[in-house]
């Protein structure tokens, strides 16, 4: 009796166990790359929306706010990617990228409004995508660019863009030559990631 009563604990242990495990908590997503040289995966994103094709948002901020700026912490963060993806681009045996402040306001700007508007797509809800963001900004050869959404720093946001492999492949592109990181943060402290490379 001893026996199938302790059977009976372990087994609602267990039970208990894998019931928290599948939970489902929130955890940290990426989206799928988009980049002009490599074809991205089939996969759909986690938590991006379809892609939307209304006029681009290339105005200043409408709030009045001025060009979104990054803390010092975040910008250390965002100085920390770059060193990361270099160092990811050594062992592909790709030239290493320079922080751009064309492609990095492009993707400040980016992470800041899907901070402040709620959605997680490279395309924003009424239509700008990466590249007309970059040409706004004024820098004409983006390659492509990685959004997260989640991640608490920058180890933890690339290895979550590095297992993937439409955006390790937009990380390791070797025609890109420039590098804009941008992190924004939410009214509840979440973060945004963009990465926006260029030739």
């Amino acid at each position: 009796m001893k026996l199938v009563l302790r059977l009976a604990i372990v087994l609602s242990l267990i039970a208990v166990a894998l019931a928290i495990s599948w939970y489902p908590w929130r955890e940290p997503d990426v989206d799928i790359g988009v980049s002009r040289t490599v074809t991205p995966p089939e996969d759909p994103p986690p938590a991006a929306s379809e892609p939307q094709v209304d006029r681009p948002n290339l105005r200043a901020d409408r709030s009045g706010r001025g060009k979104p700026q990054m803390s010092v912490a975040d910008r250390k963060l965002a100085d920390e990617v770059v060193k990361l993806v270099n160092a990811e681009r050594a062992k592909a045996r790709c030239p290493a990228v320079v922080p751009d402040p064309k492609l990095t306001e492009a993707a400040l700007a980016h992470s800041d409004d899907m901070a402040r508007r709620g959605y997680f797509s490279h395309n924003a809800p009424d239509g700008a995508d990466p590249w007309q963001r970059a040409s706004a900004a004024g820098y004409q050869r983006p390659t492509g660019e990685n959004i997260a959404i989640g991640y608490p720093d920058a180890r933890a946001v690339m290895s979550g863009w590095l297992a993937s492999p439409g955006h390790r492949a937009t990380i390791v592109n070797c025609n890109s030559r420039a590098l804009g990181v941008g992190l924004a943060r939410n009214a509840g402290g979440t973060p945004y990631w963009t990465q926006l490379f260029g030739a």
